[in-house]
């Protein structure tokens, strides 16, 4: 199914920081409403999960990150015998824990949750991991399982399993926008830069809770405007190649990958995602 962009301006108020400052910003608060690099081919089989639906993102039979996948930056499928360290990572926020009834790798997954209420001292509140690399950049395959167990249904919406590829020194957002009605993949550039405040969003099919997804975006960014393909469940749900009008800056030089929730707009009953087999491919 080829799905066409929806481009939106943001709000002129909204404050993001740069990349170099989003361990720290809070970020977009107003919440605005090469060659080719293979993606992971690993053996799957129909073991599932004791304690949920796995969609179709089946158990792996063996060690995701040991599948031998080329152009590997990063690989976490979060089963270290230490389940309270993230080695992998540089930088973490939030309430994050490695799951033990939840995953599609045993015996981890990656939990992350946001708080149940509403607080005003801290009204867009993150829990997500983060690592950066600074190196030139072609083409990307970001693949990742995830799984939402809890949608807020009062407050607006959160950003999920976020990369951020910065070009030109414009920091452009490539993200999961989820609703307890709908889902999209989105394209974002925040305020606080040279470029204006945009959005090129993608209308995916919402998830059920509870039940795994694995999605695969592969990001062209010698073109110009960059070029889209995201996979939900191996089914072609953005693209092919869909122009991502937003993205007109070229190859990339630094790239910021984030799993977990990157932030939740106006949160009151709280969010619950679980994310497993990140594999981060560059050229």
């Amino acid at each position: 199914m080829r799905v066409w962009p929806i481009v939106v301006v943001g709000a002129s108020g909204c404050l993001f920081p740069s990349l170099s400052d989003l361990d720290d910003g809070l970020l977009d608060a107003t919440g605005d409403v090469a060659s080719e690099v293979a993606p992971v081919d690993v053996q799957t089989n129909d073991v599932v999960d004791a304690s949920s639906d796995t969609g179709d993102a089946a158990v792996e039979s063996g060690p995701f990150c040991e599948s031998g996948a080329a152009n590997v930056l990063l690989c976490d499928d979060f089963d270290d015998s230490d389940a309270s360290t993230f080695g992998k990572w540089t930088s973490s926020v939030g309430a994050l824990v490695r799951d033990p009834g939840a995953f599609t790798s045993a015996p981890f997954s990656l939990m992350a949750t946001t708080p149940a209420q509403l607080d005003a001292a801290a009204p867009n509140p993150s829990s997500r991991l983060r690592r950066t690399f600074v190196q030139p950049l072609n083409h990307v395959t970001h693949t990742f399982d995830v799984r939402v167990d809890t949608y807020d249904t009062i407050g607006n919406k959160a950003f999920l399993n976020m990369l951020v590829i910065t070009s030109g020194g414009i920091d452009v957002q490539y993200r999961i926008s989820a609703t307890a009605t709908t889902l999209l993949y989105e394209v974002h550039i925040p305020t606080g830069q040279d470029a204006a405040s945009t959005s090129t969003q993608f209308s995916l099919t919402p998830w059920t809770p509870g039940v795994w997804h694995r999605v695969v975006a592969d990001i062209t960014l010698t073109s110009v405007p960059a070029k889209l393909t995201v996979t939900v469940d191996g089914n072609v749900a953005v693209g092919p190649n869909a122009p991502a009008s937003v993205a007109a800056f070229g190859a990339g030089q630094s790239m910021d990958v984030q799993a977990g929730v990157y932030y939740a707009t106006t949160p009151e009953t709280g969010w619950a995602v679980h994310t497993d087999n990140i594999l981060l491919q560059a050229q």
